[in-house]
């Protein structure tokens, strides 16, 4: 299951006069302030054509206004961009920036403290309605998916926001956590670490990670397991997986003895390239692929080489005995529909009975051009 939170909108733009105010700052006309160097950049001899052309009439008075700059409502758009650069032009030659008036400023000023104060609502009412929700989850893999923050600081954190490793001394094992947030969410706390995948996810403290990988490992094997278990094994933690399969515990020797017949992996196996490796640097271990039936792709690894060329080839001749299945269909599809085609010309042939004598010109019967 897994629980949305949708947000509640932000707030509306404030106005004050010929200003808006939003959370992208004071506007005018819906155009927000350009900068001093966008300014002089317009205003140079070697403009850019389509920087020319985005200084319309509606922005340049947005900028008069924007700036506090003086101008008559009825000026033509040449006039009022001559207004524009006059102001640009005295500020550089007194070697200034050119800035808003007092009076802009302030009107900036304040609807920046109403937009701050409603936005400071618009947060605390999200965060008491999102600690509502959470308070109601029945499983730490349901609180990490919908806010991976109120989840470590329920399991990891103090009263004061400090890392506690009393509060929770296991690591905990969760599913479905895989989102790029709660990643970040972790490696923001000292000492708190997470090995996240698709399916199972591990965090807790530096400690007590290798134990949590431990039991997790073994979730994947468990009575009533639904998903393919060496696929599942090797997707969450391929160390583990050699070490069960091919070597003597963890980053161990090669033991030929552990498992005689070659492992097969399916296609949703998702760590391919870092298995060759690993293949690949021991010894007497082969990896081979198969596109089998339904252009399923299966991984095989084992010690003999001769059983995993033998189930290579198994899936390889259902592959392509579906592909000649496949065609049988297709073939019998087409006689069927010629058959079909032809019913009318075979119902023809039925009734039709010919003239006795020869054939005369009279006989033919149509349009011929």
């Amino acid at each position: 299951m897994y629980y949305q939170y949708y947000a509640p909108e932000p707030p509306e733009p404030l106005k004050s006069g010929v200003f808006t105010y939003d959370k992208d700052g004071i506007k005018a006309g819906g155009f927000t302030r350009a900068s001093f160097g966008e300014l002089r950049l317009l205003f140079r001899k070697n403009a850019s054509s389509a920087r020319v052309r985005s200084a319309t009439k509606p922005w340049v008075t947005a900028q008069l206004r924007l700036y506090g700059i003086p101008f008559h409502t009825q000026a033509s758009a040449a006039q009022l961009k001559a207004a524009l650069e006059t102001a640009l032009e005295t500020a550089v030659k007194n070697r200034q920036c050119l800035n808003p008036t007092p009076a802009v400023m302030a009107i900036e000023r304040s609807l920046a403290e109403q937009y701050r104060n409603l936005e400071r609502a618009r947060e605390e009412r999200i965060s008491r309605e999102k600690a509502a929700i959470f308070a109601e989850m029945e499983s730490p893999s349901l609180e990490a998916r919908f806010d991976p923050h109120l989840f470590i600081a329920k399991y990891f954190l103090g009263p004061n926001g400090a890392p506690d490793k009393e509060k929770q001394r296991e690591a905990l094992i969760l599913e479905d956590v895989d989102g790029p947030n709660f990643p970040k969410a972790v490696q923001a706390v000292p000492g708190l670490v997470a090995h996240v995948t698709r399916r199972l996810t591990v965090v807790g403290w530096e400690d007590t990670l290798a134990r949590g990988l431990d039991a997790a490992f073994a979730t994947c094997s468990a009575p009533g397991s639904q998903l393919h278990i060496p696929t599942t094994e090797a997707n969450f933690d391929l160390d583990r997986f050699m070490a069960k399969y091919f070597l003597h515990g963890l980053n161990g020797k090669p033991d030929p003895k552990k498992t005689t017949n070659p492992i097969e992996l399916y296609s949703f196996f998702e760590h391919l390239p870092r298995l060759r490796t690993v293949v690949e640097s021991i010894p007497g271990l082969h990896l081979r692929q198969a596109r089998g039936a339904f252009d399923s792709l299966h991984t095989i690894v084992g010690w003999d080489i001769a059983k995993v060329m033998s189930i290579k080839k198994g899936h390889e001749d259902d592959r392509e005995r579906e592909k000649a299945e496949e065609e049988a269909r297709k073939r019998a599809q087409r006689r069927k529909l010629w058959h079909e085609a032809l019913q009318p010309h075979r119902d023809y042939m039925k009734s039709y009975r010919p003239s006795a004598g020869p054939l005369k010109l009279d006989d033919l019967v149509g349009s011929y051009q």
